[in-house]
């Protein structure tokens, strides 16, 4: 018993040393930003580095998108190796290896869903100088809750303490301002996203969201860095892998246009993709609505297949993944036409593509939606060896 007591005291005097370890760790860091948000989150967090390195702002990053990245000041990445499951414990380490660099700030991506857990990266891990939000949308209902307003006051638990708050949300922003109020933090309205001009989006070779590029401007402008400086280093950084872009595939005397909207993480944001690109039912330039499902992402499973039986029109939906007998339960329910569901969760990257190229008369458009993890993956890699010209949508 005299053990067990010892061996636990030892442990807790442990874990209090290297708590004030990171805490040394986190001071010696002046600026820190934490990005934190239901979509775009990635690019924010990219946008902002790049911006503040173009600036002479000693950057480092932090990812936690479609594959989680540490960003050096030069720009350059290395990959963040998981051991076992995701835990925001991560962070401490990121942490670690940013101080050793002695950088004059980073910009991490919050990488908690559950309330409580981002109430811990922020108040006991980052301790963010400026807070960035970028929106509320439905999402990961499981964790934060069924409606819009439990995902609202979920994203709350990172407005930071004594510091900046900086959104780019409109509908709860004065939730988030009464938030900011209570804990001494300083907020600032949401900037309009047509100050980015149609010509300064237009320079990134992939698709940028002007609310994303407003957002990361006014977070680098409260660090001292000018608009121009901040843009140009945007322009010129390396995007997210699940970035949205259209890679054009020649075969068979045919052409196909892959679309990467795997990071959409929402139904609105995937909605968005569908208006913005004028996707729609085309006997003549078919298109085929590539579905990665995860089986333990039932919620969202549901959320899918009301949205593409409701909002989108398609030729085809390709059904991957480990979900699809849920996601066509769900079809049935809404009377969707089974003909127009290619089932093939069991299939590969490449035997997915080829399945698409073999029912494309003379050309399509492929959008890949859903989770990126697994066969989502496989697939992007597979549609990227075997194309001609990658291009921007």
């Amino acid at each position: 018993m005299l053990l067990i007591f010892v061996t636990l005291i030892l442990m807790l005097a442990f874990l209090i040393l290297e708590y004030k370890k990171h805490l040394l760790n986190v001071k010696s860091i002046p600026i820190r930003i934490h990005v934190n948000g239901t979509r775009g989150k990635s690019s924010v967090t990219r946008l902002i580095a790049a911006g503040l390195r173009s600036g002479g702002v000693k950057t480092v990053a932090k990812t936690t998108g479609t594959l989680p990245r540490f960003i050096l000041p030069d720009g350059s990445e290395e990959n963040v190796y998981r051991f076992g499951a995701v835990n925001i414990n991560e962070q401490i380490r990121i942490f670690r290896k940013a101080a050793s660099l002695k950088p004059e700030a980073i910009v991490i991506e919050c990488m908690a869903v559950r309330p409580e857990l981002q109430w811990t990266c922020e108040h006991k891990i980052v301790k963010a100088t400026i807070g960035v939000l970028t929106n509320a949308r439905l999402d990961h209902v499981d964790e934060m809750g069924p409606t819009m307003n439990d995902i609202a006051f979920s994203l709350a638990n990172t407005v930071p303490v004594k510091s900046l708050f900086i959104t780019s949300e409109h509908k709860y922003f004065d939730l988030y301002k009464a938030i900011a109020e209570k804990n001494s933090t300083n907020i600032l309205p949401p900037s309009d996203p047509e100050t980015i001009s149609d010509e300064e989006i237009q320079k990134f070779d992939f698709v940028e969201h002007k609310e994303n590029v407003a957002l990361a401007l006014d977070v680098c402008a409260q660090v001292g860095v000018k608009r121009e400086e901040a843009l140009e280093g945007m322009y010129t950084m390396e995007p997210d892998f699940g970035v949205l872009r259209i890679f054009p595939i020649h075969e068979m005397n045919k052409e196909i246009r892959f679309l990467n909207g795997f990071a959409a993480n929402d139904n609105e944001s995937t909605a968005k993709i569908y208006d913005m690109l004028n996707l729609r039912e085309n006997n003549e330039e078919p298109v085929f609505t590539v579905v990665n499902l995860r089986a333990d992402r039932v919620t969202r499973t549901e959320e899918l297949a009301f949205m593409i039986a409701r909002k989108v029109t398609s030729n085809y939906i390709v059904v991957i993944g480990t979900g699809t007998d849920l996601f066509m339960e769900e079809m049935e329910v809404y009377s969707f036409p089974q003909n127009k569901i290619l089932k093939m969760g069991n299939s590969s990257g490449k035997e997915v593509l080829d399945k698409i190229i073999s029912l494309t008369p003379q050309k399509s458009v492929a959008i890949g939606i859903g989770n990126i993890a697994g066969i989502g993956i496989e697939l992007l890699e597979e549609v990227e060896e075997r194309t001609t010209l990658k291009s921007v949508v």
